[in-house]
């Protein structure tokens, strides 16, 4: 019954978030020009685009095993051309991962900006932002144990002066869905771009706080 009820209200959703994935009633010019040149641009053919596909396994999309390896190292090929999207976007000098990290990520950071400085996030030896530096944060799994540290550190993140840009993956995992919400709720500044799987925060403190449901 729970399914079925989860089910119903995602029907109910989809035209609004259809609409949104679509630019219509977006009116901040930022906003729609990531949504549609970005995040929903299906029409341009990057040169990495070939190799960042045979790199894709099986859409985690349609994975129902809760596992941590599987979840972060699994990417399908429309988000992982998409995070190849951002990343030109912004063009960050460092890129942290946190929750793992694989050949398909170390790739696409690569082909996007072979320039940018590559972190590995862990509790042992969590990296310090530097601020002098533009970044942006690959969110792809976090255990239970790290949960408040990771939401701490990421909340720490948007003291970034430039802004940090924030991107939330395997959101069908109630542990990174509420660590979305968390850091969503708390965020002072900035846009939000997310469905029922990915998550982008564009911690920008000179745009507004607002908030995007849309198909991603």
């Amino acid at each position: 019954m729970r399914r079925l009820t989860r089910r119903i209200r995602e029907i109910a959703r989809w035209p609004r978030r259809y609409r949104t994935s679509r630019g219509f009633g977006v009116h901040s010019p930022f906003a729609f020009d990531f949504i549609t040149k970005v995040l929903r641009d299906r029409e341009a053919y990057y040169y990495a685009y070939p190799e960042i596909d045979s790199l894709c396994g099986k859409t985690h999309r349609d994975g129902l095993i809760d596992n941590m390896i599987f979840y972060s190292s699994d990417y399908e090929r429309q988000e992982a051309r998409m995070l190849f999207r951002m990343l030109c976007r912004f063009n960050p000098a460092q890129v942290i991962e946190i929750g793992g990290g694989n050949e398909v990520s170390r790739i696409i950071i690569e082909r996007a900006i072979p320039s940018a400085a590559l972190h590995r996030w862990s509790r042992e030896n969590p990296t310090a932002i530097d601020m002098s530096k533009t970044c942006f944060i690959i969110v792809n799994y976090t255990l239970e144990m790290n949960f408040t540290t990771i939401r701490s550190y990421l909340l720490d993140a948007l003291d970034h002066p430039g802004g940090v840009v924030i991107f939330f993956r395997n959101m069908h995992l109630p542990t990174l869905r509420r660590l979305w919400e968390q850091v969503a709720a708390a965020a002072p500044f900035g846009m939000t771009f997310h469905d029922d799987v990915s998550g982008v925060y564009v911690a920008n403190p000179k745009l507004p706080r607002e908030d995007f449901e849309m198909l991603i």
